[in-house]
Order: C-alpha cells, then structure tokens, then sequence
C-alpha cells in the first residue's frame, strides 16, 4: 500500500532526527569511559571544561551508532531517504557529529555557568544536540 502525503512527510522527518536522537542516547548509555572528553582539565574560570559527563568512548560511540542509524534508515526506506540528501550516509555521519557537538557546547556553557551535570536548563538540555546535528547537517 502506498503512502500517503502526510505519512510521506512525517516519515521524512524521521529520517533527519533520527541518526541525532540515537546518538545523543548511545553517547549518554555508553558513554562511562575513563578518557574524558576535556582530559579532566579546567578552563580559565577554574571549572571543568566539559565536565565528567562528557567522555571520548561516548563521543565515539554517538557518532557510531547515530551514523549506523541513518544507514538502516536508508536500507528500510531508500526511496525516503534520497530527499533528505542524495549522499544520506553523509548526512548521517553530519546529524549525529553535529547532534554530540551541540551536547559538548551546551555542557561547556553550563560549567561556565557553574551548573552541574545533569542540572536542567529549560530548553537547552532538549535542544542542544538537534540544534547541533541540524547546523552540521
């Protein structure tokens, strides 16, 4: 049966958020290596530049599973995946890159602002990684 306009059009969207929701998870869940992302040093104000939330296994592994994501969206639906980009596994590998920059910036403006990790900041903590992927992307 074949799709419909709208369900076109949501699906679409799916193809662009996804490879950013699944790397800003993987890199949350698998994310508790040792080697952080600042190598444990401080900026000028004295506060962790990134702080100890924010490692190199979860960086990697954001943009590894994020990329993977968009490459079993791309096998799932090929012909939905070609609007988006015409080079989707680029796109992908762009989306989840950008998606765990946004996280880094965002977690580099909150130790500025002395907050600790994982202390919410209205819309911030949302949006970081998909204003990040989107940038990228």
């Amino acid at each position: 049966m074949p799709l419909n306009g709208l369900e076109t059009f949501w699906i679409q969207i799916l193809v662009v958020l996804a490879p950013m929701y699944v790397a800003n998870s993987s890199a949350m869940i698998f994310g508790n290596g040792k080697t952080l992302l600042d190598f444990g040093r401080k900026w000028v104000d004295g506060q962790p530049v990134f702080g100890k939330g924010k490692t190199w296994k979860g960086a990697f592994s954001g943009i590894a599973l994020g990329s993977m994501a968009g490459l079993l969206l791309q096998w799932i639906f090929p012909g939905l995946t070609i609007p988006a980009s015409s080079s989707y596994a680029l796109l992908s590998f762009l989306l989840a890159t950008g998606a765990g920059a946004g996280d880094v910036i965002a977690s580099f403006f909150k130790r500025r602002n002395k907050l600790e990790p994982g202390e919410p900041v209205l819309f911030l903590d949302q949006l970081d990684f998909v204003i990040g992927g989107l940038i990228f992307g």
